[in-house]
């Protein structure tokens, strides 16, 4: 842990974590670091409680933000701020750290188990099910059915090699029949397929789905061909601030060359579309129509004005 976060710095470490092994298990994995990094600190009671602070602060200001990271830190921060008026010394303000950090934790996996229970109602045997993102969420669901003993097939429409290869992996590592297409190609193999997964990074206020490049194409075909499209989504991962008008992403400028002809690539870290084009959400709190979802989100927003207020977003 730097005395000098630097919110840039951690946005281009987190956007290359997020897309290799989704918005979920990044933000595991940044719990795991943030102990390891409590349990190395050397100083005072107070510096201890500004490096939490100054991290914190770092985590809304990154670009893209990852909204379920701020609400487990913002989380964080509120319990350890109200407790550690008893800690009279390091190790127990770390252990009280600890606590909150594991806390956290725990009820973001017990959102998990609840939306899989719900998934059990949209996994069906014999089914086809096209999967496009990288998602852990839909990993879960898949393996989830799986020990339910239903029967599937899987499509994977391909997209970066990286991100396809881990999913190739953990289909295989888990004995689910699979094959790949390319995202370009799927109207050839529409008749099979019966359902669509796909994961989401967040919902934002203009009510969009922010999610892996190349998502908004498959959906928007999808919807032409009339199949269904499921979204998991718990509701720890909505984001509860004003989003920006711009994408929620990050672009990048590549100078490419092509026999001796030099053009731009751009290129984007994530895709958005409406909440409407989705058939069902899957969440912690049921399964949810767009109408519903939509409901939701607005309540959620409505309740968290104070949040917003204090958590500077």
């Amino acid at each position: 842990m730097t005395h000098h976060t630097n919110a840039e710095a951690l946005s281009s470490l987190f956007l290359e974590t997020e897309r290799l092994i989704g918005s979920r298990d990044t933000c595991f994995l940044a719990m795991n670091s943030l102990k390891e990094s409590i349990d190395s600190f050397k100083g005072t009671q107070n510096e201890l409680h500004h490096e939490i602070r100054t991290l914190t602060k770092a985590v809304t200001e990154m670009s893209p933000r990852i909204a379920l990271l701020i609400v487990m830190m913002f989380t964080i921060l509120d319990q350890y701020e109200t407790d550690r008026v008893q800690c009279t010394s390091l190790s127990q303000e770390k252990e009280l750290l600890f606590a909150c950090i594991d806390a956290v934790v725990e009820k973001r996996k017990k959102s998990v188990e609840k939306l899989l229970r719900y998934s059990e109602e949209i996994v069906s045997d014999g089914d086809t099910i096209l999967l496009h993102d990288l998602s852990h969420t839909v990993f879960d669901i898949l393996v989830h059915a799986q020990k339910q003993h239903k029967k599937f097939d899987v499509f994977i429409a391909a997209q970066e090699e990286k991100q396809t290869n881990i999913i190739v992996q953990f289909l295989h590592e888990h004995h689910i029949e699979f094959t790949v297409i390319p995202e370009f190609l799927l109207a050839h193999v529409m008749d099979s397929i019966t359902k669509v997964l796909l994961g989401a990074v967040t919902i934002n206020s203009n009510k969009q789905i922010i999610s892996d490049a190349g998502s908004e194409a498959i959906v928007s075909q999808m919807q032409h061909f009339g199949k269904p499209v499921y979204v998991p989504i718990t509701t720890d991962k909505f984001s509860l601030w004003q989003a920006a008008e711009k994408h929620h992403t990050l672009k990048a400028v590549h100078g490419k060359t092509c026999d001796g002809i030099r053009y731009d690539k751009l290129t984007f870290s994530h895709d958005r579309y409406s909440v409407m084009q989705v058939t069902k959400f899957i969440t912690n709190k049921g399964c949810l129509s767009a109408e519903e979802l939509s409901a939701m989100y607005d309540t959620y927003y409505t309740k968290n004005s104070a949040w917003r207020e204090k958590v500077g977003v």
